[in-house]
């Protein structure tokens, strides 16, 4: 499927809030979709940034293919000593998170606000 197509179906933004990058990702993120999620958002990670944020407030649906690259970035995060947090509010994100048992595992919260007192706390402590 042609790049400009898969902008339809999925879309990725970058901002930066102080020392924080939050990547607001929205529509699927399934196979077909996969790669267009991870350049920029393991690009944000590859840069060392102290917190990442993963917005997922704009995701209509997520696949097996997304919660494993959800959860590759969390483990490259970790390896990088980058703090990271994953925003999911919607029925549709968080009940595949609970079904997979990955709700207890990734650093889940309720919106980008508590996610960036959270990366500002984290740095405030290192």
């Amino acid at each position: 499927m042609p790049e400009e197509d898969l902008d339809k179906i999925v879309s990725v933004r970058v901002d930066g809030h102080g020392a924080a990058v939050i990547v607001r990702i929205a529509g699927e993120i399934d196979a077909l979709t996969e790669s267009t999620v991870r350049k920029p958002l393991f690009a944000c990670l590859a840069a060392k940034p102290p917190a990442v944020v993963i917005d997922l407030e704009g995701v209509t649906f997520i696949g097996s293919t997304g919660l494993r690259l959800l959860a590759q970035a969390c483990e490259q995060a970790r390896r990088d000593t980058v703090a990271v947090s994953i925003v999911a509010t919607t029925h549709a994100v968080l009940r595949l998170l609970e079904i997979t048992g990955l709700d207890g595992h990734l650093p889940i919260t309720g919106s980008v606000r508590d996610a960036l007192a959270g990366a500002t706390a984290n740095a405030d402590a290192g």
